[in-house]
């Protein structure tokens, strides 16, 4: 059992060892696919405000796909948001698409269990200061 357990640290440590974070890259990728995260809700938010299900998830697929498309075939921006506020449909919703656009309101509670295990005073860290404390 406990040489399945160092296998699996072994192979753990062989993956992260030398694993760099650059947090500008990670929000670029954020921006580029939040459009798309965001469309059921503002599919919901459409329907809500009395819109057909149907017309507002038709409208939302047609602009997606074109959306992806360019993103995904011709390397161009993700210009989804863009989209959405050229169409006359979504009018009653563009002045919240800026709110809706906001990646905090998307990524749950990761930011708190982050810091919980590797912040100051987190588990990680417990664990760190236990071993310095052994070596010394």
């Amino acid at each position: 059992m406990f040489l399945l357990g160092d296998a699996i640290l072994l192979g753990l440590d062989n993956v992260t060892d030398g694993l760099v974070v650059y947090p500008k890259k990670i929000a670029a990728r954020v921006q580029e696919k939040q459009p798309f995260m965001i469309t059921e809700s503002i599919m919901m938010r459409m329907v809500a405000m009395g819109a057909d299900r149907q017309e507002a998830h038709d409208k939302i697929r047609l602009l997606s796909n074109e959306a992806s498309r360019e993103v995904e075939m011709e390397g161009k921006p993700n210009d989804l948001a863009t989209g959405i506020r050229a169409t006359e449909f979504f009018k009653p919703i563009l002045e919240e698409l800026d709110d809706m656009l906001r990646p905090t309101l998307h990524i749950g509670r990761s930011v708190k269990i982050v810091e919980r295990f590797c912040g100051e005073g987190g588990v990680l860290d417990e664990k760190i200061q236990y071993e310095l404390r052994a070596a010394a």
